[in-house]
């Protein structure tokens, strides 16, 4: 759009000056386009995006102000999103994916949701999959808190996956929160697309903040991801009960790799909120320092039944 603003410049271009312009790979596909199809195509997509917002779907594009503006930063934005619900939490970078395995003990449950709500009372936007389990609880830790979370789908904007979690799903958006999908309504679903749909957590949040995970699985695609975009990535502690638990062997990885940052206790949390906006301020402007959270390994909660019950 900033090289060629009209679409009918293109084809007065030549072909190496649309490959300086726009790359190879995408100057090779728009060569195998004729000029008098664009017409045709431009009319579809106004077609799809009445359609969908006849059906209460924003269409969203890179260029507009309310596209998440974290993702902008990174290698590989979304192109178009599909957004049905709360725009202001769309548009928001106080935004911060906390993300785990579908299959979570209870105690990793009960982490989530105390993690989410203090992070939603902080002012925080909790950005996470709709998926089973983890992210499921820092859905509903945010939504106890009253603040607006965002789940973003790796599925067409108009299908739930679980189909359980479409009462959920239903909450988010009349709670001020936003359901986002990268595919229109009616896109079959494929099993990459939950990778994308990993990307996209990373890209649009400050920080990830892995709760629990094995040592394969979604959660480390999208840790993969934050490292690419350069976002922060935090773990909580295990409780010592549950250190050898199958779903604490990627957090230990993470932590043993040097490439997560400790969340010790709740005594943390004021810490932690600090550290967020300072890394938000950061992510903006580059020519600040780069802040650090610590590793946190001397802070321990003095009441040993509070850690038991909050797993930190």
């Amino acid at each position: 759009m900033r090289a060629y603003p009209e679409p009918a410049a293109l084809f007065v271009a030549s072909p190496s000056e649309r490959e300086q312009a726009l790359g190879r790979r995408f100057a090779g596909k728009l060569a195998s386009l004729a000029a008098e199809e664009w017409p045709a195509l431009l009319d579809a997509g106004e077609n799809q995006v009445t359609s969908h917002q006849r059906q209460d779907v924003h269409v969203i594009a890179i260029d507009d102000d309310d596209y998440p503006p974290l993702m902008r930063l990174t290698a590989s934005p979304a192109a178009v999103l599909y957004v049905r619900g709360g725009l202001e939490a769309v548009g928001s970078d106080a935004t911060v994916a906390v993300i785990g395995t579908r299959e979570p003990t209870a105690n990793g449950v009960r982490v989530t949701q105390h993690l989410t709500r203090r992070l939603g009372e902080a002012g925080f936007v909790v950005v996470s999959g709709l998926a089973a389990g983890i992210d499921r609880a820092g859905h509903e830790g945010a939504l106890e808190a009253g603040a607006p979370t965002v789940a973003i789908l790796g599925t067409a904007i108009d299908k739930i996956y679980p189909a359980r979690h479409k009462p959920l799903a239903a909450q988010i958006v009349s709670s001020g929160g936003a359901l986002i999908s990268e595919y229109p309504a009616g896109f079959p679903t494929s099993g990459r697309h939950f990778v994308e749909r990993d990307r996209l957590q990373a890209a649009m949040s400050i920080a990830v903040i892995a709760v629990q995970t094995g040592l394969e699985g979604g959660t480390l695609h999208t840790v993969r991801f934050a490292r690419e975009a350069h976002r922060a990535i935090l773990v909580p502690k295990p409780i010592e009960a549950e250190r050898d638990h199958p779903m604490y062997g990627g957090i230990h990885a993470l932590v043993d790799r040097g490439a997560a940052s400790v969340i010790e206790t709740q005594a943390d949390y004021p810490r932690l909120f600090d550290f967020l906006q300072a890394y938000r301020a950061w992510l903006r402007d580059r020519t600040v320092p780069r802040p650090t959270f610590g590793d946190g390994a001397d802070r321990h909660l003095d009441d040993a039944g509070e850690q038991s019950t909050l797993g930190l």
